[in-house]
C-alpha cells in the first residue's frame, strides 16, 4: 500500500513540476528589460504575451512571433499573426514600450498595426507598412488603446 501511495505522490509531483501558471498584467508588469548587451529581452513567456494580445485585439490570431524591435530610439513589442477572418493574410502589431524605470519597459497605449489585403500575404511593419509577399496592399493604422489585457495562462514544460 505504501508503494502505491509513494508512486502516486511522485507521479503528481512530476506533473506539478511540468506545468506553471503565469499571470501577466500589462498595467503593472514589466514586458522587457535591458540586458547587459543593451538589447531588450522579454520578461514574460511569449505564450502569455500572445494570449494577452489576442484577448485585447480579437482580429488577430495565430501569433507566431513576439520580439522586441528598436526603431531609432523607440522600442516596440512586435507581434506577427494572421487575420481572424482571412487567415491567409498577415496582421502585424507594434506596441510602444515605455521605460518606466532604468532598463525596465512597460507596454504603452500606442499601437501601430499593419494588415495585408488583396493578394498580399505578408506585410512589414517597419520602417513603413509595405507588402513583402504577393501583389496586394497593406493598411497601416495607429491607435491609442490598450493592446494587451490581463491574462493567466498555464504553461507546460
Amino acid at each position: 500500500m505504501r508503494f502505491i501511495f509513494c508512486f502516486l505522490l511522485l507521479h503528481f509531483l512530476k506533473q506539478a513540476d511540468a506545468q506553471r501558471v503565469v499571470t501577466f498584467d500589462p498595467d503593472k508588469d514589466v514586458v522587457a528589460e535591458r540586458a547587459l548587451s543593451g538589447a531588450l529581452e522579454l520578461t514574460k513567456p511569449v505564450r502569455a504575451l500572445a494570449f494577452s494580445i489576442q484577448e485585447a485585439i480579437p482580429q488577430i490570431t495565430d501569433i507566431d512571433t513576439i520580439i522586441t524591435l528598436s526603431i531609432g530610439k523607440l522600442h516596440f513589442l512586435f507581434a506577427r499573426g494572421k487575420q481572424i477572418d482571412q487567415r491567409e493574410q498577415s496582421f502585424n502589431l507594434g506596441i510602444l514600450l515605455t521605460e518606466v524605470l532604468p532598463g525596465k519597459f512597460h507596454a504603452d497605449q500606442l499601437v501601430i498595426s499593419c494588415k495585408s489585403s488583396g493578394n498580399c500575404n505578408e506585410c512589414t511593419l517597419t520602417p513603413a507598412c509595405a507588402c513583402t509577399r504577393g501583389s496586394g496592399s497593406c493598411t497601416q493604422n495607429y491607435t491609442f488603446s490598450g493592446a494587451m489585457k490581463k491574462v493567466t495562462v498555464t504553461l507546460f514544460d
